[in-house]
């Protein structure tokens, strides 16, 4: 089995391969990196050697290790599923290629959906959760009370409430946390984040008198 592993790896041509599974390669060689989620391009193919490597997570290897992370499959499976699609002939018994399409788009749609999901994070940090900050910000200077016998304002009650801990997310989790720590309580709060956003739409004033007119909305389904 061995030497079948190492005809594959020189005969499975890499740039056919990822066309293949609908990756586009761009005229310098890079495609987008199978083993991480990415918008840019940060992988590299070498033809000449049938070899990869991404300059943005550092993984690659063989073409077998690029078709793994496309087919979610081990090493074996992914050889066999090469073999049949190049017609080279090195296996007797042939793959299932039906049910490894169906697991590699699978495998496609789960990265796709992360993708989508890490677009929204950065969303949810830069334009709601930041703009909510200079919001509260602003509430509590302009709204705080003149007198101590003065009944506080609801929009300072609500900042004086929700800023310590939003700060805290912003700085701590968005800026300096981990993706693991982001994704944990980007997913926990995802509902509150679409509330924060509706509530900075529905605050006419809140672009001239708070300076948060930069805010985009987030554009597709996380």
């Amino acid at each position: 089995m061995t030497g079948a592993f190492d005809a594959i790896k020189r005969e499975a041509p890499i740039m056919d391969v990822a066309r293949n599974f609908g990756l586009e390669v761009n005229r310098a060689g890079f495609v987008q990196c199978p083993a991480h989620s990415e918008n840019a391009a940060s992988c590299k193919m070498y033809p000449e050697t049938n070899t990869w490597h991404c300059f943005g997570c550092g993984a690659g290897s063989s073409v077998i290790d690029f078709a793994m992370h496309l087919t979610g499959q081990n090493a074996t499976d992914t050889a066999r599923l090469l073999d049949a699609t190049f017609g080279l002939h090195l296996f007797d018994e042939q793959p299932d290629t039906d049910a490894i399409g169906r697991r590699a788009q699978q495998a496609q749609d789960d990265k796709a959906a992360t993708e989508r999901f890490n677009d929204w994070i950065w969303w949810a940090g830069c334009y709601v959760v930041a703009d909510y900050c200079r919001l509260l910000e602003g509430w509590i200077e302009q709204y705080a009370p003149k007198a101590p016998d003065e009944n506080p304002a609801p929009r300072w009650e609500l900042a004086v409430r929700d800023l310590a801990y939003w700060d805290m997310a912003y700085r701590d989790v968005f800026i300096n946390g981990t993706l693991a720590e982001q994704l944990d309580f980007f997913s926990k709060h995802y509902e509150r984040v679409n509330e924060i956003a509706g509530l900075l739409d529905s605050i006419p004033e809140s672009a001239d008198d708070y300076g948060i007119g930069r805010r985009q909305h987030y554009i597709g389904d996380a």
